[in-house]
This record gives C-alpha cells, sequence and structure tokens, in this order.
C-alpha cells in the first residue's frame, strides 16, 4: 500500500541537539550559527535536489526577448529539424543533467504543489456541485494561504527539540509566491473582507523578506547561492505585487541583533526592501524571464534593509501572530491545519 501522503505542515524538519546551558551574565549564541553549520553539511539531494520544470505561464514569451535571440532560436529550431529531433522533456529531472535548463525548484515543491491543488479543490463547491455563497471559495483559498503560512512559521520557529530547516521553507516559500501568481488565486482577492485580504498581503510580503533574511544570515543572499532558484522566486513576489494592494506592513523593526529593547515600531512596503536584497545578492531581477516585471522595476524604489541581517529582523513573529489572531477554526477543531472551508463528498 502506497504511503499516505504528508499534509503542507505535518512536514518535520530534522532532530536537534538539546541547547547547551549558558552562566549566568553571559548572552545565549544566535541561532543562524547552528543553521548554518547545519546547511554547511546538507546536501541539496532527494526531496531538496533541483529539478527542471515545465515553462511557467508567467514567463516571458518569445515576443519579449530581443531580436537576436529570436535569430538564434529559428537556428536553433533550424539545426533540430535539420537533425531530426524534438525538443526532450524533461520536466522533473535532475538539473544536474541538464544543467542549462531555464526553469528548476526544489524538488519537494512538487509534492507541496499536489498538497496545495487538493487543498484548493476540497474548498471549491463547483468540484461538488454546490453553492454556498458567493464568497465561500474565496475564503477558502485565504484557508489555503494561511496553513501555508503556518507551515513557513513552523520551519522559521521549530517546536521544541527540532531544528530550523531552511531548505524546507524555501520550498514552501517557493510554492507560496507560484501560488500567488496563478489565477486559483484570485478568488480570495475578491472576499467582502478588504481588511482582511490586505493584512495577508503584508503576512506574505512579510515572509518573504524574512526568508531572504534568514539566508542573508547563513551566508546564501547571493548571486552564486546554493539556492538557485533565488532570482526566481523573487521575481515572482515582485510580479505578484503588481495586483496586490495593501504592502504595508506594521513591524517592530530590530536594529541592534542582542538588544531586543532597541525596536521601533515602523511602517513599510515589502517591495522596496525586496528589491534591495536582490540588489544586495547582485541579482538582476529583469534577468529572471518573469513577464511583466519591468514597470514595477521601474516605478519602485528600492528600500533600506535597516541595519545588518539578524534574528527576526522584519518582526516575523508578531505579524503572524497578528494573522494567527483570526479565527478560523471550525467548531471543536484543534488543528493547527485550518480546515473551516473544507468540503468533503459524505
Amino acid at each position: 500500500m502506497p504511503q499516505k501522503k504528508r499534509s503542507l505542515t505535518e512536514r518535520k524538519s530534522n532532530e536537534q541537539v538539546p541547547p547547551q546551558s549558558t552562566p549566568d551574565g553571559q548572552k545565549p549564541k544566535r541561532q543562524c550559527t547552528d543553521v548554518k553549520t547545519q546547511l554547511d553539511q546538507d546536501s541539496f539531494t532527494g526531496r531538496y535536489e533541483y529539478v527542471c520544470t515545465d515553462q511557467p505561464p508567467w514567463a516571458e514569451s518569445d515576443s519579449e526577448d530581443d531580436d537576436d535571440d529570436d535569430e538564434e532560436g529559428e537556428e536553433e529550431e533550424d539545426d533540430e529539424e535539420e537533425d531530426g529531433q524534438e525538443e526532450i522533456d524533461v520536466h522533473g529531472e535532475p538539473l544536474s543533467d541538464h544543467p542549462n535548463c531555464k526553469w528548476m525548484m526544489l524538488k519537494e515543491c512538487f509534492d507541496l504543489l499536489d498538497d496545495l491543488a487538493t487543498d484548493a479543490d476540497r474548498r471549491c463547491p463547483d468540484q461538488f456541485g454546490m453553492y454556498v455563497h458567493n464568497d465561500f471559495y474565496g475564503y477558502g483559498m485565504m484557508e489555503v494561504l494561511e496553513n501555508m503560512l503556518r507551515a513557513f512559521d513552523n520551519e522559521i520557529k521549530p517546536l521544541s527539540g527540532k531544528k530550523a530547516n531552511l531548505q524546507q521553507m524555501w520550498a514552501i516559500l517557493t510554492v507560496l509566491a507560484m501560488f500567488l501568481c496563478r489565477d486559483v488565486s484570485f478568488p480570495w482577492s475578491m472576499v467582502d473582507d478588504g481588511e482582511r485580504y490586505e493584512h495577508l498581503i503584508a503576512v506574505s510580503g512579510c515572509a518573504a523578506l524574512t526568508a531572504l533574511n534568514e539566508l542573508d544570515r547563513v551566508g546564501q543572499l547571493k548571486k552564486d547561492s546554493r539556492f538557485l532558484d533565488l532570482g526566481h522566486v523573487m521575481a515572482m513576489f515582485l510580479l505578484w505585487s503588481k495586483t496586490a494592494t495593501g504592502m504595508t506592513v506594521e513591524g517592530r523593526i530590530r536594529h541592534d541583533p542582542y538588544d531586543d529593547d532597541d525596536a521601533e515600531l515602523e511602517m513599510y512596503e515589502w517591495v522596496g526592501p525586496l528589491l534591495a536584497y536582490a540588489a544586495k545578492a547582485d541579482i538582476d531581477l529583469a534577468e529572471q524571464r518573469v513577464s511583466g516585471i519591468d514597470k514595477v522595476l521601474k516605478r519602485t524604489t528600492v528600500g533600506g534593509l535597516r541595519g545588518s541581517a539578524k534574528a527576526d529582523k522584519w518582526d516575523w513573529t508578531a505579524t503572524i501572530r497578528g494573522l494567527l489572531a483570526y479565527s478560523w477554526t471550525a467548531s471543536g477543531s484543534t488543528s493547527v491545519r485550518r480546515s473551516a472551508y473544507m468540503l468533503t463528498a459524505d
């Protein structure tokens, strides 16, 4: 019997060595040291191997490429016809076997996308021949999105006895970006609770900045990062920002990594710092082959990063707490993975 698939929030991180106590008066070591050491030891294999994917819907079309690229593509097509060869489908195959493949993601993303599609279908009344109310599916998509953010939070702030898993964190963020850029996510933007909608946008943007801060802390925010799709994921969030509204986040931004009291309540739009992270990594988002972001790049001012990388730099803990304050749980449910809008065939 095939093994039952794990849900998005049920995926476990690796075991962690119990933390050592520190003498009185000494500050504990920051977690990033352990996470960086672990990441250096981890290999991008198995669930975290990079694999090739099909061209996504938001990919630049041939008409957006320059004339030289078009001519080059025509020459390559002619060569293939002369050789009698057809384009090979490499979807799902290891990137190491096809190093010239332009589209890639962690293998773990495939399972997460399958889970996401299932969760979305189970909240769609049309799949069951039902009509509930106009916003039911939209609120169901909100629930799916919130569950993804909770799963992300579980990797950023793992339970006692576990350790942060940056590879799993990145897989979840990648799928989150893909979800936000696809048509299936649009119904949640049409619900009648505009305040909750805008807050969810802010939390999603804060998640992107938090993940980039974590990569910065372990030295992986760079052009040759081990996270090979770093630029593409940032470009997807930038693409989504074209249609998102209410991107302002309120958080207590820390400037001193060791002083919890050194934090100022600030309002900021997450797109500016996102561009600042791309600049710091020396990644040109315009070269990520994501269609439609040129205008966003021209009209958006690169924001500041407010000091060096540090734990909870963007006040993620308080931001996600605000999201968790919303009651989505069905009566009697104690599950972290909310299912108030999940339909069944019974």
